[in-house]
């Protein structure tokens, strides 16, 4: 599978490390996100942010043919985690949260049965 620049991908973090995290998607392609793709907040523990085994969704930068790695931004799709200093906070819309969670319910059992 190919993505393309700035797509947005789900997968399952693999790795934990205190500088970077590896992240699998669903067609088993390693995705490396580095500490400063993570946040832009200097006190960020990364092991303490991430999960092994956890479900996330982050923003496709490009691929290193020579290292064969991917790399993706997890700031760029959780504006929390960038330089600005406000807070973003959801809103419900007239649907509630139901949309939402209609997706996370999908995308979460895909998950789940792709790792069966």
């Amino acid at each position: 599978m190919k993505y393309s620049k700035n797509e947005i991908i789900t997968g399952k973090v693999k790795k934990v490390f205190p500088n970077n995290i590896i992240v699998v998607d669903k067609n088993e392609l390693e995705y490396n996100i580095v500490k400063k793709e993570i946040s832009d907040k200097k006190q960020i523990n990364v092991k303490n942010t991430f999960k092994v085994g956890e479900v996330i969704n982050f923003v496709f930068l490009f691929y290193n043919k020579e290292k064969n790695m991917r790399y993706g931004s997890f700031k760029k799709n959780h504006p929390n985690f960038g330089k600005n200093n406000n807070n973003f906070m959801l809103k419900a819309t007239r649907n509630g949260f139901k949309n939402l969670e209609a997706f996370n319910k999908a995308t979460f059992k895909k998950v789940k049965n792709d790792k069966n």
